[in-house]
């Protein structure tokens, strides 16, 4: 919803900017992550989206993925399935 003195085209940028910077941090998560089993990356990767990012950040986030989406080599249907948004 935009700000009272926001047009509706900059609460879209917004939203995009965010978005991307979401992506940016579950990127740098993934080339962190341990494991090298794809399955087990995208595990790891839900477990600490849903340990240390804010409810509205992994809605965000799962909006903003499409299910064919791959990211440093995880995939992210299978990080999505398991992230909580409840």
């Amino acid at each position: 919803m935009p700000l009272p003195d926001q047009t509706v085209t900059e609460f879209i940028q917004d939203l995009i900017v965010n978005n991307e910077k979401l992506i940016t941090m579950a990127k740098q998560i993934s080339a962190n992550q341990a494991s090298t089993d794809p399955q087990d990356a995208a595990i790891q990767l839900a477990e600490h989206i849903n340990k240390f990012w804010a409810l509205s950040m992994r809605r965000d986030f799962i909006d903003s993925m499409s299910k064919n989406a791959v990211i440093e080599g995880v995939d992210c249907s299978v990080a999505v399935d398991n992230i909580r948004v409840s």
